[in-house]
């Protein structure tokens, strides 16, 4: 998985690189940070023929992303998404000098905005943890292509949104890997306050679908979704 993962950011820092050599003089990093709190619930969702099992649980979860806008039309960015009872066991066992802590959800992607459309595309590697029980939680992973694009409301007021999709995602549930898909979509608007300090609030949701999952099953799905309320700062 690490290893996949280290390909992953070398084809950006290659792209980044290979574009800033092609144009160097518009290459200038720009850092956006940005904290959000996810107000998610996680649904599970059986299906055997016309029987349907659905079980639902609050799941809110951290989000902090950075993103890193090297020109105009060529922007990185990464997320890392945890529950605040995972930051609780992390700093516990920091303080208690445990060798392993909770692992975190993350992605890792870059886009390239089109001329003429405004949208911007690329591709994206999810890691998504989903809070489904403490001892054995379900993990979704997989590399796929996102779009995004947004509008500008007045110099202040920006309107935005993406969807994010992994064909072919691998998801490990107790301790048995098969194969799904995962989609995610964002809306959300952004209100600048003072000097690149701007507030955040959207709408986020995340889908995997399992199909076939085990005997009598045709289906099995996993959609967390909520309300995102956060801040966000660009140097």
């Amino acid at each position: 998985m690490f290893q996949r993962i280290r390909r992953l950011l070398f084809a950006l820092m290659a792209l980044a690189l290979a574009y800033s050599l092609r144009a160097p003089a518009v290459l200038a990093v720009s850092p956006e940070l940005s904290m959000e709190y996810w107000l998610s619930r996680l649904a599970r969702e059986d299906r055997a023929g016309s029987q349907i099992t659905r079980t639902s649980e609050a799941a809110p979860q951290l989000l902090a992303q950075l993103g890193l806008e090297l020109t105009p039309r060529l922007t990185v960015a990464g997320e890392l998404a945890t529950t605040p009872d995972q930051v609780a066991q992390t700093v516990d066992g920091l303080a208690d000098g445990a060798a392993t802590w909770p692992v975190p959800g993350y992605r890792v992607e870059a886009t390239y905005r089109l001329p003429l459309l405004g949208a911007a595309v690329g591709p994206t590697y999810v890691y998504s943890v989903l809070p489904e029980g403490e001892d054995s939680p379900v993990t979704v992973t997989g590399l796929g292509g996102l779009v995004a694009g947004g509008v500008n409301l007045s110099k202040r007021v920006r309107l935005e949104g993406s969807v994010r999709h992994v064909p072919q995602a691998e998801v490990l549930e107790a301790g048995q890997t098969r194969q799904g898909t995962y989609t995610q979509f964002q809306v959300g608007a952004s209100l600048n306050l003072w000097r690149g300090l701007e507030a955040h609030a959207g709408y986020r949701q995340e889908q995997t679908e399992i199909p076939n999952p085990a005997e009598g099953l045709q289906e099995r799905g996993y959609q967390q979704s909520g309300y995102t309320l956060g801040l966000a700062y660009q140097f």
